[in-house]
């Protein structure tokens, strides 16, 4: 194809999803165009720096076996750490608590378990009331108050978001040979419990982070993007244009009308200046509380945290270059931040691991969520969809939670346009 003939693709949205479908199209020959909003690329992984020093915007890591992200690995000129995640599970309801290593889901005790307990044959699948109706009341009634202790109803949240919560299965303690076999016995039941990794000799699952931060990740990435011939247009905001069922895209006073544009982004405006509907966006507010620390493991661990009253939501450990940090995602409150690294101390010990917190490097920083939707706002953006299928906008899958299986879609969407 002649370089003046080559078909043109507009990328909004220069986070990773992004840069990695950049890559994917100037590999096929496209001219490529990434348009971000930001002074930078690199999105929501983008570190919260201070004073010389960075910590992760929430818990961030690399999926080692998805292809696409080992390619986005080779362009970065950054060393990155290889390590297999150590985590566990610390449940806290009606102030008696369950620990378990080796699951990051809801862990809860039942003195029998019989099919009985469980509400398979009125199932729904539309809210997140929906899907915790399914569990006996013991386990309904805690999944219902940690939802809500979220700030968030579960009649208004869509039934997919489960997985975005981290509840979209539980464990039963010390119960996993009578959960197999309900496992086994239907397929309702595989969908909404879970045993551990290692009984499902499952548990070799490798990450990677970026030595120096994902900020100086991306700060190469972009260099190297440019050598390849992407042109990079930062600190531009992009107004969506429908004509018909065409997108065409106005940036810097030009409208730009291309074979292809990927929209990577909050959808809001997308679909807004569409139909005129509006979807809520940000309805989960949380934060992040950061801080280096020393500590008696050396090993990146994290801890996914479900109560009734503690406002945690996950304690991650992790090492850059030069310091162990921690950080800890919580759901919006007035507590300090010292309170809350304290109350994470305290989880930790637990478990025996032990952490000096350095009081002068903590940070707190808001950390917004923007994976967590309504019933509304699903019937929304799966109409939109639907009814822009046939045009020329393709869109990092909105309603997925989970990078590996975003990436997924995505293929499976370029390879359905045929233009893989």
């Amino acid at each position: 194809m002649d370089a003046g003939c080559k078909e043109k693709i507009t990328i909004v949205g220069g986070g990773i999803i992004g840069c990695l479908v950049a890559i994917h199209f100037i590999k096929k020959n496209y001219d490529v165009t990434i348009v971000e909003q930001k002074k930078n690329l690199g999105g929501v992984l983008r570190d919260y720096e201070i004073k010389n020093d960075f910590f992760f915007r929430g818990c961030q890591y690399l999926e080692s076996d998805i292809k696409w992200l080992n390619d986005f690995k080779i362009i970065s000129t950054e060393k990155f750490n290889h390590f297999k995640y150590n985590y566990a599970s610390n449940n806290t309801f009606n102030n008696k608590t369950l620990l378990k290593k080796d699951l990051a889901i809801p862990i809860f005790k039942l003195k029998n378990i019989k099919k009985s307990y469980f509400n398979f044959h009125n199932y729904k699948k539309k809210s997140l009331d929906d899907k915790i109706s399914f569990y006996p009341k013991e386990i309904k009634k805690n999944l219902i108050n940690f939802v809500k202790n979220c700030g968030l109803n579960p009649k208004e949240i869509h039934y997919n978001c489960a997985q975005n919560l981290q509840i979209s299965r539980v464990n039963i303690f010390n119960s996993d040979r009578d959960l197999i076999s309900l496992k086994k016995e239907k397929i309702i039941f595989d969908q909404n419990l879970a045993v551990s990794r290692k009984i499902r000799k499952e548990n070799n699952l490798f990450y990677s982070t970026p030595i120096n931060g994902y900020s100086r990740m991306f700060d190469s990435i972009l260099i190297n993007l440019k050598k390849m011939g992407i042109k990079i247009i930062l600190n531009t905001k992009v107004e969506p244009i429908w004509i018909k069922n065409k997108l065409n895209l106005e940036y810097n006073k030009k409208e730009i009308s291309d074979s292809l544009i990927f929209w990577s982004g909050n959808p809001t405006k997308l679909i807004y200046n569409f139909n005129k509907k509006k979807i809520k966006s940000n309805i989960f507010k949380t934060f992040q509380i950061s801080a280096n620390i020393s500590s008696n493991i050396k090993k990146n661990f994290f801890l996914q945290n479900f109560s009734d009253k503690s406002k945690i939501l996950r304690i991650q450990i992790y090492n850059s270059k030069k310091n162990c940090k921690i950080g800890v995602e919580s759901v919006f409150s007035n507590s300090s931040g010292i309170n809350i690294l304290n109350e994470a101390k305290k989880i930790l010990l637990k478990l025996n691991i032990k952490i000096k917190i350095f009081n002068k490097t903590i940070v707190k920083y808001p950390l917004p969520r923007f994976d967590v939707y309504t019933v509304s706002d699903q019937k929304i953006i799966s109409d939109f969809q639907n009814k822009t299928k046939d045009s020329n906008l393709l869109y990092s899958p909105w309603l997925i939670y989970g990078r590996k299986i975003k990436i997924k879609e995505i293929i499976d969407s370029f390879i359905s346009k045929k233009i893989q």
